[in-house]
């Protein structure tokens, strides 16, 4: 749909109250001070003939005296002002927009003297170059000015407008001329199957044809015997203007070329039309200038209109060369000659500007897209046939991968009149305090897309598609700016060719140097990919190299082909740490985000870490706590849960709470969260969304189920009595956590080398339970497992793609302490039982450079157990790190701590974890492991967290040996 920009503008209403003429205002902006009620009441200004600025002829004929509103000028300067910000014309200089001042027919009559209004302005003070009197005409809704200008014109006029044409249409085709200005005779009486745009003619002239021209949007007249003074409002049709102009055909020829020179500038009527006055005929000609119109009217030949309903019909055409390719394809050939004029109206329109100040870079560009245009539509409707003619391509054809496009453009309701368009692409920063559409598309050729072209497209990430389209949803979310509206909608993929946009409205800051946004596409509620915008501000849209950055931050990197056993997720999730505002982003799929400061999730981690060590330190030999001791930690852990659960659901909007609502209602599912700031932990598993006593004595008081009762899961739910450790979020789900930097292949199953063990352990603490790991699962798996010697290379074993495992458990202790001998790396290390002794990053990145492979390809990414004992609290992201080393090699699942643990309950989850790897994924495996240690009172399985994907499978595990490859 075109957008039309208005001006601003001032309404005077005169009426009558008794001998008094009092002057209603409004304006454009919503103020308002009507004339109405006593006269003799306050906030009234009395003018009579005898006051300053005001002359006899200036009050009308039978008035002692004109009633202005006070409040008027308040008003009045506050539009002014408000239209402060300077306009360039076309050779660069300054110049401020002239309101119109817009007088209301109320008499049906001839107006009150103009000469009036004028006494009125300079009594606000207002200089003469600041407005245009303009008597207020009959609004029609005429449809969206598109191009051409169609110019009706008789004698004199025919002569100068065709000189005008010529001029500046010079070097384009008979066509494109025709499709910028077309022009016409016009004669006294004569009748036009499609009326023009513009007529000019002598007004007694004009007389005889009016009745034929409901569609003309303005009407030129020379009225050398100053007859206009005579015309009421409705000697024009409905949505037709007028000026009319004291001199002759000759005078009035000049000024029309002028005027329509100031239209094609993109000026509205007011200022085209003071303009023309100052250069024909002289600024002491202005108070003899009639000029009629409606507020609607005095845009109504705008060329940022034309420009914009142009753009709206062209924009499926940019999102043409998708579907060119994939016909390409599948015809085996494409007709060449249509898909050129495809191409060539694409280049036409990127290259069309909205710098309308020349001709060159305005309608002579936008006069030539035209025509390429309708060039195009007919190639486009000769492929549509051809194609359709032509079997379906079917799934095994190869097209073009569709990537996802974003685009910036202006927001039409939050336009400034008295500033122009300035195109926004990658090289152009944003405005403070201004409003603007993020455009998000996949597919889709744009002209000034923001997104690399090196970002990874969409269609590997996706299955096969067997339905008609692939229902996405795109969820934006910024630090500083405020998403207006809708922040997360659906977006469909068609099978074939690009998508439809979707629009999120953003208002930037009144300060700041730069806002960041991202843009999170989800299938599924899986994320699929993260893009990270940051815009720079100024004062005002500059021109600046790369004054908007966007990077691709995450992004899965091939298809969930397993629909049928990859389950919906019941949360999408992110998480990003901004440092300059101390606080933690959450941002969820709905669209809706809450900042949560730096001190709060400190202390959230800090509770949980104190429950654990206080549990570790209960834990008799059995591994397990009394069960008083065991009921009084659930209790507390619950009530700090609990409390973070209430702060993310009050802070949402209704459509989040609508999702925590429906996550509380469910007894099992997969939570997604994704970290953009890696180190960033958060105690996920700890959080209670199930309701809790409200008193203390009552919660004291309260029974503590176990959650698994005979065997069986329990009947306990989110409204039930007393307190269920399956309210816990780790107890009753799956949490996948994703480390939100670089890509993420998605994979089904983990497959080990053909020449290699399928599990390898590696014990770098020595002690029962350690040893027992490798033991046990020999005793489960066979010869499938290996407990790696001392004197081998882990690190040669992990890049040997023929020998490198399904599923490495790695367990010691980890130290972020530097060696005081120097012997060994200052670095965070875990100890292994390799010949390296010990683990670290640079060890994991040096290893990939050296063996010059890259990162591990599918499918044989293994599954990681990182089983650090005895980590020093404080030191957890430094820990961390080990995680991001093996995810970013490309280990496809880690199961790590975060908190301290010990060697037994190393054993206990590496042993339940793979012995359930040939059926389900590391995340059921920990979820229901945890809930197992629970229901024993032993709460430490919540220190455990699986990242990547939590539903790979190491499906060799259940094959015999001998088929294992």
């Amino acid at each position: 749909m075109a957008r039309s920009y208005t001006t601003d503008w001032v309404r005077l209403t005169p009426r009558w109250h008794g001998d008094v003429m009092e002057i209603g205002y409004a304006d454009s902006r919503g103020n308002a001070a009507p004339a109405a009620g006593d006269s003799a009441a306050d906030g009234w200004v009395e003018y009579t003939a005898r006051s300053r600025g005001f002359r006899p002829l200036d009050i009308p004929l039978l008035a002692t005296s004109v009633r202005w509103p006070e409040r008027a000028h308040e008003h009045l300067r506050e539009l002014l002002d408000a239209g402060s910000q300077p306009m360039r014309d076309a050779s660069g200089r300054p110049r401020r927009l002239p309101i119109a001042v817009l007088v209301a027919d109320t008499f049906g009559g001839p107006p009150p003297p103009e000469t009036l209004f004028h006494a009125l302005m300079r009594a606000s003070r207002v200089r003469a170059d600041r407005y245009v009197v303009v008597f207020e005409a009959a609004a029609s809704a005429h449809a969206p000015f598109a191009l051409p200008f169609t110019v009706a014109a008789s004698g004199a006029a025919f002569a100068q407008v065709s000189e005008l044409s010529n001029h500046i249409l010079s070097g384009l085709s008979i066509e494109e001329r025709n499709s910028a200005i077309r022009l016409r005779r016009v004669r006294a009486g004569s009748a036009h199957d499609e009326p023009p745009d513009i007529v000019i003619d002598e007004l007694h002239n004009l007389a005889g044809i009016l009745s034929d021209l409901p569609g003309t949007r303005l009407l030129i007249a020379s009225d050398p015997e100053r007859r206009a003074g005579e015309l009421p409002s409705t000697w024009l049709p409905s949505g037709t203007s007028a000026v009319v102009l004291p001199v002759g055909p000759a005078a009035t020829a000049h000024w029309s070329r002028e005027l329509l020179l100031g239209l094609i500038h993109d000026l509205p009527l007011q200022e085209a039309a003071l303009n023309a006055i100052d250069v024909t005929l002289g600024p002491a000609a202005r108070p003899d200038v009639r000029i009629w119109s409606s507020a609607s009217g005095l845009d109504a030949l705008r060329m940022s209109t034309a420009y914009n309903q142009f753009m709206d019909q062209t924009r499926p055409m940019f999102r043409l060369n998708g579907i060119s390719g994939a016909v390409s394809h599948a015809v085996g050939r494409a007709p060449r000659t249509p898909a050129e004029h495809i191409d060539e109206a694409i280049r036409l329109a990127t290259e069309a500007s909205v710098d309308f100040r020349r001709e060159s870079t305005g309608l002579w560009q936008l006069a030539r897209a035209r025509v390429a245009r309708e060039r195009a539509e007919k190639a486009i409707i000769e492929l549509q046939t051809r194609a359709r003619s032509i079997a379906t391509p079917s799934e095994d054809d190869t097209v073009e991968p569709r990537r996802v496009a974003m685009w910036f453009e202006h927001d039409p309701s939050g336009r400034d009149p008295h500033t122009r368009m300035r195109e926004l692409d990658k090289n152009t920063t944003l405005a403070h305090d201004s409003s603007y559409v993020l455009n998000v598309g996949i597919g889709i050729h744009w002209p000034t897309d923001l997104v690399p072209e090196d970002a990874p497209a969409i269609d590997p990430l996706l299955p096969l598609q067997q339905q008609e389209e692939h229902q996405l949803r795109v969820a934006v979310f910024s630090d500083s700016s405020e998403i207006v509206g809708e922040a997360s909608r659906e977006l469909a993929l068609p099978r074939h060719g690009p998508s439809e946009p979707v629009a999120f409205r953003i208002d930037t800051p009144a300060e700041g140097e730069s806002t960041r946004l991202r843009v999170l596409i989800y299938f599924r509620s899986h994320l699929l990919q993260a893009l990270t915008i940051d815009a720079a501000l100024t004062a005002h849209e500059r021109s600046r190299r790369r004054g908007v950055k966007t990077r691709v931050q995450f992004s899965r990197s091939t298809a969930f082909a397993d629909l049928d056993t990859t389950p919906k997720r019941l949360l999408a999730l992110a998480t990003n740490e901004d440092l300059r505002a101390a606080t933690h982003s959450f941002m969820f799929e709905t669209g809706r985000g809450i900042h949560l400061t730096e001190t709060l999730t400190s202390r959230a981690r800090d509770a949980f870490t104190d429950f654990l060590g206080d549990v570790g330190s209960q834990l008799g030999g059995q591994g397990a706590m009394g069960s008083a001791e065991f009921d009084t930690a659930v209790r507390n852990l619950a009530t700090t849960g609990h409390d973070l659960w209430l702060k993310l659901f009050t802070e949402l909007g209704e459509s989040t709470e609508g999702e925590l609502e429906r996550v509380r209602e469910s007894a099992k599912g997969t939570v997604q969260l994704t970290r953009f700031e890696p180190a960033f932990c958060f105690p996920w598993s700890m959080l209670y969304d199930w309701d809790l006593p409200e008193s203390s004595n009552a919660l004291a008081a309260a029974t503590v189920c176990r959650g698994i009762v005979d065997g069986a899961l329990c009947t306990c739910g989110p409204d039930g009595p007393g307190l269920c450790v399956r309210g816990f979020w780790g107890i009753r789900f799956v949490i996948e956590e994703m480390i939100g930097e670089g890509s993420n292949e998605r994979l089904t199953a983990a497959r080990g080398g053909a020449e290699g063990h399928l599990v390898v352990c590696t014990n770098g603490t020595s002690d029962k339970w350690s040893d027992d790991i490798a033991t046990t699962l020999s005793g489960a798996f066979g010869d499938l497992v290996d407990d790696f010697a001392d004197d081998a290379s882990l690190l040669d074993l992990l890049w040997d793609e023929q020998r490198r495992p399904a599923v490495l458990v790695a367990v010691g202790h980890v130290t972020t302490k530097p060696d005081e001998r120097g012997e060994e790396s200052s670095a965070p290390r875990m100890y292994v039982r390799a010949s390296e002794r010990y683990l670290t990053v640079d060890a994991l990145v040096r290893a990939r450079l050296q063996h010059k492979r890259g990162r591990w390809v599918q499918p044989r990414r293994p599954i990681v157990l990182l089983l650090g004992c005895e980590t020093n609290r404080g030191d957890l992201a430094q820990a961390h790190n080990l995680v991001q080393g093996f995810t970013s090699v490309g280990a496809v699942s880690v199961i790590a701590t975060e908190q301290v643990i010990d060697t037994r309950l190393a054993r206990d989850v590496a042993v339940a974890v793979v012995g359930g790897l040939s059926a389900t994924g590391p995340g059921e495996g920990l979820r229901s492991w945890r809930a197992q240690r629970m229901s024993e009172q032993n709460p430490l399985g919540l220190a455990f967290t699986c990242f990547g994907n939590a539903d790979v499978v190491a499906d060799q595990l259940a094959q015999p040996q001998s088929t294992a490859s």
